[in-house]
């Protein structure tokens, strides 16, 4: 039970780790963050400018909460692993059917340009798969000896560094064959998308 308990861990924490990142990349491009909700049109207009600014801040506090608690003892370790999992389940759902149905439409997760991918959909299914498990076994198991501390960190930076490669390197097409750029306020036609703030 502890050994899987830790491997869970260890997953959940890398995207923790992701997700806290993401938040303080989102927090500081909240306008671009607007426009690519505006070019994957999966939300209502009225809606993005809200969802843009509140975002931000659910990934930052549930990545940093889950980082400050999976390791110690429930039953907040389990609140935030349960957060997460929600968190993610949302992003499994959104990401799914913005490949579905605007697949050119850049992922915006951690405000590049890359398009949503399988790999994208797929590392949003493990980490809510993985903080769901984390949930359980953080309330059925001890909490982490200060000795494997160091183990389960290390793990967890080796799954957010490959969590944030992988869906990159297996795009399908390049950040240059893309009909908008992230980076930028404007598609590859030079058209303004709509929802953009003037």
């Amino acid at each position: 039970m502890v050994a899987v308990a830790l491997a869970a861990s260890s997953v959940t924490l890398g995207g923790a780790l992701l997700l806290a990142t993401a938040g303080l990349l989102h927090l500081r491009d909240r306008r671009g963050l607007r426009v690519v909700l505006a070019v994957q049109r999966q939300l209502p207009e009225w809606s993005r400018a809200p969802m843009a600014a509140l975002l931000p801040s659910v990934e930052l506090t549930v990545g940093l909460a889950v980082v400050a608690t999976i390791l110690g003892p429930a039953p907040v370790g389990t609140a935030a692993c349960i957060a997460q999992a929600l968190t993610y389940l949302g992003f499994t759902l959104y990401t799914r059917r913005v490949r579905r149905s605007t697949p050119a439409a850049p992922c915006g997760c951690f405000s590049g340009p890359e398009p949503v991918n399988s790999a994208v959909v797929l590392r949003n299914v493990v980490f809510t798969t993985s903080s769901a498990g984390s949930a359980v076994t953080v309330a059925l198991a001890p909490p982490v000896v200060p000795a494997v501390l160091p183990i389960v960190l290390a793990a967890s930076i080796c799954v957010a560094v490959l969590a944030w490669a992988l869906p990159a390197v297996l795009a399908t097409r390049t950040s240059t064959d893309l009909p908008f750029d992230a980076t930028s306020t404007t598609s590859a036609d030079g058209r303004r998308p709509a929802g953009r703030l003037s």
